[in-house]
């Protein structure tokens, strides 16, 4: 394995761990809402004060939705270092 192939291999791994933790916890997590969004915003080069807003059950879903597409996504990546 290449240096690159490695590191692409690590990025992966930890992003799918980080995902794989938002989701489900350390296994025993049945039901998961994503309650609010922090969000940073940018003006040139400084960063802002994050702010937090309250998000609806259906963003929530949906936005549990693109994780799951993303872990998939990303453990097929992974299988093809």
């Amino acid at each position: 394995m290449t240096n690159e192939q490695y590191e692409q291999a690590h990025h992966i791994h930890c992003e799918l761990d980080d995902l794989h933790r938002m989701l489900y916890g350390h296994g025993d997590v049945k039901i998961v809402k994503i309650d609010c969004l922090n969000v940073t915003q940018r003006a040139g080069t400084v960063d802002r004060n994050p702010i937090t807003f309250n998000i609806s059950q259906e963003l929530s879903d949906a936005i549990i939705k693109v994780i799951k597409d993303r872990i998939e996504i990303l453990e097929e990546q992974f299988k093809d270092i």
